[in-house]
This record gives structure tokens, sequence and C-alpha cells, in this order.
């Protein structure tokens, strides 16, 4: 045996984990964690004041490829507001793990706030580094859930733009790139074709003959 882990090799027995994917997925596109532009991209419905939906999405957690499939959703219970007094709630990804078993998951989950007359804060949630593997929990939060009284505002998206599919938008970065480059050489054409007219037509009026200079001289 190597002194290396060949992950993309064949070795006789099953041999590449869910840590090495995502060590790959991590090195490739980065560790951090954000959602990906398809599908419903997680939208968040109001079914109720005790009831939110989350559409179909895709996300990237410490390299940690999760998905929400496609034309199906999850609804959630919101614990009921109370008069007088406002709270915002957190709906996450939560990443577990069986620290026993070495068995993952995630799930859509809801962490109420605290209540009070003033302005809410966001509940606290739980933060680990799951590239290795070493972590219990992870919370990534999607969505900030605002109450004000019995009533549930819209939904705060709290997961940024949606990161592009990189097959597609590397082309079209390329592509930009190159507009720019061509339009640059454009200008630069253009300012050295003027630059050179009016050098030419400078010396053309200032250019004097011998016999003017002599004139001149004389």
């Amino acid at each position: 045996m190597g002194n290396m882990h060949l992950v993309t090799g064949y070795a006789g027995q099953e041999h590449i984990t869910a840590v090495d994917q995502g060590a790959f997925n991590a090195a490739l596109i980065g560790t951090g964690q954000f959602v990906l532009d398809k599908g419903n991209v997680f939208e968040a419905q109001v079914i109720s004041n005790n009831q939110i939906r989350i559409l179909d999405g895709e996300l990237m957690m410490h390299g940690r490829f999760v998905r929400l499939d496609p034309d199906t959703y999850v609804d959630l219970a919101i614990e009921n507001g109370a008069q007088g007094v406002k709270r915002n709630d957190l709906i996450v990804a939560r990443y577990t793990k069986n620290m026993v078993n070495g068995v993952e998951s995630v799930d859509l989950v809801v962490i109420k706030g605290t209540a009070t007359s003033g302005n809410p804060s966001d509940p606290a949630y739980t933060t680990g580094d799951i590239t290795n593997g070493a972590s219990a929990q992870h919370d990534f939060p999607l969505w900030r859930i605002p109450l004000d009284g019995l009533n549930v505002g819209s939904p705060v998206a709290l997961f940024g733009e949606p990161f592009m599919d990189s097959m597609r938008t590397l082309p079209e970065i390329r592509k930009k790139v190159q507009d720019i480059s061509d339009t640059a050489d454009k200008i630069y054409a253009e300012v050295d074709r003027i630059c050179n007219e009016y050098f030419d037509t400078f010396v053309e009026e200032n250019t004097m003959t011998v016999d003017q200079v002599n004139e001149i001289c004389n």
C-alpha cells in the first residue's frame, strides 16, 4: 500500500469517504457556505402565522453538497408570537454527525428567538468546521423570520446572492474579460490614430524651409 491515499483510484475495496469528497469540493470552490443558483433557491413562503414552507434548492456547506430534491418542499412550524412583543426566529440548515457511528445528516430546523418589546436579536446558533469531519453540529442560517405580535412578517434571506454554477459562469467571465480586452484594444488603436494625426498636423504646420530659416537668421 502506498503512503498516500489515491482517492480516485481502484483499491480493491471501498475506500472513498464523504470526507474525501468534501475535501475535494472545498479545495475546488472554497471552504465557505453558500446557496447555489439551482431550483427554487430555498424560497421561503409564509403559509400561515405558524407555518413556513421552504422550497427546493442546493447548497454547499464546508465542502459538503446538500440538496432538497426538485419540486419538493419542507414545512416548518413557527411557535405563536405574543401581543406587544417582537421576535426573530431563524431557519437554518443543520448538519449533525453521530460521533459514535459517524452517521451524518442535514435538516432544516427552526431556532426560536427571544421575544422583546424593543428590537429583537437573532437567536444563537452553532458553528463548527465540518470540512475534516470533526464537528458534531454546524448551522447554516438561511432565513430570518420576523414576528411582530401574532403576525409573521416577510422572511429575510441571510445567505446573500446565490452562488452561480461555476461551469456556467466561468465561460461568461472569460467572455466578459475578452470583451473588455477587445474594447481596450480598440480604444488604444483610436487614441494612437488621433495622436499620430495631430502630430502629423503639428509637424506640417510648424515646419519651415531652409530659405525661411536663413531669412529669420539674417
